[in-house]
């Protein structure tokens, strides 16, 4: 609940007005009148309050009873309570924003919730537009524990006792379940997915649920485990699952739990665990009388979407400050739009005017009380009328129902038995729904309906609490018996059935027998729908009869009317027609394989269809068009006939169906390296077709054999189709090619590593020494994922050449003497992985059997690496150890030489690698001297040789040195005078780097001798400066202090002592004059 705050100022001074008023109460008595007693008493103990405005003006809803449909009335009431609060309340409202006073508005009742003080009230109830002051208390509805709750046995394929006790399953047998009804249902929350309740919700189409106009949540703080606003059904105390389920509940199985199990529910939220408060049940109301989406606001509600009837099992007691008119304008404003509200009359006990809370006490509300199960026992904490707490001494209950031992679905699934007038309560709206769909004509009719239940109740009588005989103060009218409440307003209520006689012909008397129900006299009436006149036969159950001049398909209405209301029924009958023959069916048709005829006829079931097929076996009769296949043995024309009859007359057709020879098809297995040329291509061919088939061995194959039905043993044979055929051509390898066979031919390719950007030209060289005619294939030649082929760059000095299809082709004459010379370019054009094989081959053929395959091949070098001993420093003689990175599809390294040059001009020898991409620890260092660069190269099983890589071995286990005499520090300028003006100006600082091992590789300058966070751009206090050569000079700013720190560190990183000095300045060797 939204809370109502006002301001500091305004309620200081209310607080101070109420503490006056409340002392002047007997000279405001005619204001005090307006304002709830209990509001009065929470005023003295808590000084603030929330409680309702209620105003005089209310809506005129008895016009709601002009309107038919329950639409009609639901939207003329939500517009009249609307118009009627927005016209009424906007001065009130104008007064509440001038005082800066929150509100919260509501239509049903005409009122706003506010909270003040007795002054803020007293000040109100003296307007004349105040009608009284309602206080907005918690209410802590009696309802069943449920920490008490018994876990009642699962009913095996059974319904529950309660059920049948009020006849609801009888009324099933008929056809009648609830269905097209719409139950709602205000309480502690709803387990909407229960198996029990969860086809039943309005919300849930089988697959998806949709909540908006289904579902709404009244409660607006936090505080149980729905939690404020749930936007999903929610029941935080399981009190409402089972009164729900004792409504509409039904899982499909075991658990029939419900009186009407085909209804549909939706649901709204009006207890926090239990306790409510006037403001929450109101709300839930205004939802009932016109739905919204979830989230939304009453403005946005839609009456059309309003349940039918409504499951109320709570109360709002006076004793806890609810007053007897409370809700009385909402009750009476959901009857008026034809939504009939079952109240449960409470658990106040056996003492005599118990009903007192409000909604079971209004005459609006259908109260209900409750029976010890399977007997017309009262229960004894069904609370008993008459009604006095308002003064009216209305006799209730209106009906009683089963209310003890009431098994039904319990919170978080499965089923649980609870007792009280909670569960009697939502038998009677779920034996509304049955009557409802027995009886559509009482639907929204709230008076008639509580009229058949209340006359066909199992009467049970009393004199008890002031009663005589039936009805009474104890029972109402009795025990609930849904069956004869059916049964009765069937009688009455006019039921049109009619039955007519097949076929209907064209042009022939159709007669329609006549078989509805109900209280006579009725009047029936007829409508054929052919546009005729409609057409009466009285009041008298006498068949009408008809004639048909058209064929087709018409409604048929008959009406029945009688004192109670009418009811209409429709058929749909079909005028039978000559029929019409017609087929098609699916070509080309050949010779033993089935065609089928599809019977596209029209006319007036039943039909009869008879088939000739023309083929001399037996016609073939049918009863319906369904299409048949057919199968002909040989070639040749056939009449294929259709002759259908109905019960208008018959009608033939013929058309001719030539039968083709069949077709075959021709499948190709291929073993080895070739393929094979069909002529004609297929692969389906007519029967006697002959196809030649020619093989295609491959480069560095020739063709073997044929195998399969063919004629032909060379690389040209013959099929002739006469039946499905199989071939498989063989290809075996060429016969490998020596150098002499093609004596001295070579390739080659200019980079052996490459990377992105390079350009590849491979060479292929051919020489024979005796002339011969040959072909040459590249292969890899056209662009691949990494490399282009640069256009025009193939290039031959003899012979023709072609390039297509990723490969280049050579053909021409060898010449002794002569070489042929074929060149092609690609560039490589993409990052690859280190160690990829850009391979390109040649085969030559010499055309007498012999291949030789040629192959060269580069790798991709770029990126790779090598560190020595991971980069560390050594103090001395290591074990080198060489790490490469190289990538996994490069050739396998067999051997590999280091040295302290790139060209390896040194001598050094090859060592051969043990372990693959990995780590290779070199025991001999050859001619290494340390510390020196090291390089390395690698060699493959072929011989072809990659690199070299280089890095450093770091190897000094000396610190350089440094004393005073290798620094100086020089002035820029030349200045007389002493030491201290060299103080803050720019000096150079002179050092001689020292070191036998690796050699200096920065000198750091520190102005305070901190050394620790030495920078090459000087920001921070120390300054490192690389070094170049044996004496350099270093720019430096003396700071004030005039001192200088100096230490020099090699390339190993050992660093020197560290040298002082202080400012210097040098002096001219002449005195100035």
């Amino acid at each position: 609940m939204k809370k109502l705050l006002i301001p500091l100022t305004v309620a200081l001074a209310m607080l101070l007005l109420g503490i006056a008023a409340l002392a002047q109460q007997p000279k405001n008595s005619a204001a005090n009148a307006k304002i709830a007693p209990h509001l009065l008493n929470a005023f003295e103990k808590e000084g603030q309050s929330e409680f309702f405005i209620v105003l005089s003006d209310k809506a005129d809803l008895s016009q709601a009873a002009r309107y038919s449909s329950k639409a009609d009335k639901g939207r003329y009431v939500y517009n009249s309570l609307q118009q009627t609060a927005q016209r009424s309340q906007a001065p009130l409202k104008d007064w509440l924003d001038k005082r800066s006073i929150e509100y919260r508005s509501f239509y049903i009742i005409n009122a706003l919730l506010v909270k003040g003080d007795y002054g803020m009230a007293l000040t109100l109830a003296k307007r004349d537009d105040v009608l009284r002051l309602e206080a907005n208390p918690a209410i802590h509805n009696d309802l069943p524990s449920p920490l008490l709750r018994v876990e009642a046995p699962r009913s095996v394929n059974a319904i529950e006792p309660n059920i049948t006790y009020v006849n609801a399953d009888d009324v099933w047998n008929s056809g009648f379940t609830g269905q097209g009804v719409v139950v709602g249902g205000q309480d502690t929350g709803y387990d909407w997915d229960h198996p029990a309740l969860i086809n039943q919700y309005r919300g849930w189409d089988g697959s998806t649920a949709n909540h908006d106009y289904n579902w709404h949540d009244s409660i607006h703080e936090t505080g149980s485990s729905c939690g404020a606003d749930s936007l999903v059904p929610c029941d935080d105390h399981g009190h409402g699952t089972h009164t729900m389920g004792t409504a509409v509940g039904n899982d499909g199985g075991s658990n029939q739990i419900g009186v009407a199990p085909g209804a549909k529910w939706i649901g709204c939220r009006n207890m926090n665990a239990g306790v409510g408060t006037p403001d929450t049940y109101i709300e839930c109301f205004e939802f009932f009388l016109a739905p919204y989406p979830v989230g939304g606001d009453s403005s946005q509600g839609d009456p059309s979407l309003a349940p039918d009837v409504t499951v109320n099992s709570w109360g709002c007691p006076p004793s806890e400050g609810c007053s007897a008119t409370s809700l009385q304008a909402a009750v009476e404003a959901q009857v008026a739009a034809g939504i009939m509200t079952v109240v449960s009359a409470g658990n106040a006990g056996n003492s005599c005017s118990s009903v007192d809370d409000p909604a079971a006490i209004y005459e609006a509300s259908y109260t209900v009380g409750a029976l010890y199960r399977g007997t017309d026992n009262l229960a004894s904490f069904s609370s008993r009328g008459p009604v006095t707490v308002d003064g009216s001494n209305r006799r209730k209950p209106d009906i009683s129902a089963p209310g003890t031992s009431i098994r039904s679905s319990r919170r978080g699934g499965g089923y649980t038995s609870m007792q009280g007038t909670s569960m009697a309560g939502p038998h009677v709206s779920g034996a509304v729904a049955l009557l409802w769909s027995a009886v559509p004509q009482l639907t929204n009719n709230i008076t008639a309906t509580e009229n058949y239940l209340n006359d066909n109740a199992v009467h049970i009588s009393s004199t008890a609490c002031s009663s005589s005989g039936v009805p009474n103060n104890l029972f109402g009218y009795g025990r609930l018996d849904v069956l004869a409440a059916v049964q009765a307003a069937k009688a009455d209520y006019p039921t049109a059935i009619f039955t007519h006689t097949t076929p209907i012909i064209l042009n022939q008397t159709a007669v329609f027998t006549n078989l509805s129900t109900g209280q006579t006299p009725i009047t029936f009436t007829w409508s054929f729908g052919d546009g005729s006149s409609p057409e009466s036969t009285g009041t008298l159950l006498l068949p009408a009869q008809h004639t048909y001049t058209a064929g087709g398909d018409y409604t048929v209405t008959l009406t029945a009317t009688n004192q109670y209301g009418d009811s209409v029924v429709q058929q749909l009958v079909t005028v039978a027609v000559s029929p019409t023959a017609r087929f098609t069916y699916t070509t080309p048709v050949y010779k033993n394989l089935p065609v089928v005829f599809t019977n596209l006829s029209a006319g007036a079931d039943p039909i009869t269809c008879t088939w000739d097929f023309g083929d001399g076996q037996p016609n073939t009769v049918v009863m319906d068009t369904q299409p048949l296949a057919r199968t002909y043995a040989n070639i040749g024309m056939y009449t294929v006939a259709l002759t259908v009859t109905n019960s208008q007359g018959n009608d033939s057709i013929s058309r001719t169906v030539t039968v083709q020879p069949p077709v075959y098809t021709l499948t190709i297995n291929t073993v080895g390296g070739g393929s094979t040329l069909l002529n004609p291509a297929g692969p389906v061919y007519d029967e006697g077709v002959q196809v030649v088939l020619t093989a295609h061995p491959a480069v560095g194959w020739l063709f073997d054999s044929w195998s399969g039905s063919l004629v032909g043993g060379t690389d040209v044979a013959t099929v002739t189709m006469d039946s499905n055929k199989f071939v498989t051509a063989t290809f075996k390898l060429a016969k490998e090619a020596t150098q002499s066979d093609l004596s001295g031919s070579y390739k080659h390719v200019n980079l052996t590593n490459v990377e992105q950007g390079d350009i590849l030209t491979y060479t292929l060289i051919l020489r024979n020494s005796s002339a011969v005619t040959a072909t040459a294939t590249l292969t890899d030649t056209l662009p691949t994922t990494y490399t282009d082929y640069i256009e025009g760059s193939a290039w031959v000095n003899s012979g023709s050449i072609t390039v297509s299809a990723g490969q280049l082709r050579w053909t021409g004459e060898v010449i002794s003497g002569t070489p042929v010379t074929i060149k092609v370019a690609l560039e490589v054009i993409d990052d690859m992985p280190t160690g990829t094989k850009l391979s390109n081959k040649a085969y030559l053929d010499d055309n007498q059997g012999n291949v030789l395959e040629l192959e060269v091949y580069s790798i991709y070098n770029s990126g790779y690496r090598m560190t020595i001993n991971g980069g560390a420093l050594y103090t001395n003689v290591p074990t080198v150890t060489l790490k490469l990175w190289w990538g996994n599809t490069a050739p396998a390294i067999e051997t590999m030489r280091i040295g302290n040059d790139g060209g390896f001009i040194s001598g050094t020898t090859w060592i051969t690698v043990t372990s693959i991409y990995s780590d290779w620890v070199i025991l001999t260092y050859g001619h290494i001297v340390l510390p020196r660069t090291v390089y390395a190269m690698f060699r493959n099983d072929s011989g072809l040789q990659y690199g070299p890589v280089q890095d450093d071995i770091i190897f000094d286990p000396v610190s350089p040195v440094l004393n005073n005499n290798d620094v100086a520090v020089i002035s820029t300028t030349l200045k007389t005078g002493n030491s201290d003006n060299a103080k803050s100006e720019h000096v150079i600082i002179r050092v001689r780097s020292r070191d036998d091992n690796s050699g200096v590789n920065k000198v750091e300058i520190s102005h305070s001798g901190d050394f620790s966070d030495c920078t090459a751009d000087g920001s921070a206090d120390c300054q490192s400066f690389t070094v170049v050569q044996s004496v350099q000079d270093f720019n430096w700013t003396l700071q004030n202090s005039g001192l200088v720190y100096v230490r020099t560190v090699d390339r190993a990183g050992n660093v020197s002592d560290v040298t002082f000095q202080g400012g210097v300045a040098i002096y001219l060797p002449i005195a100035l004059k």
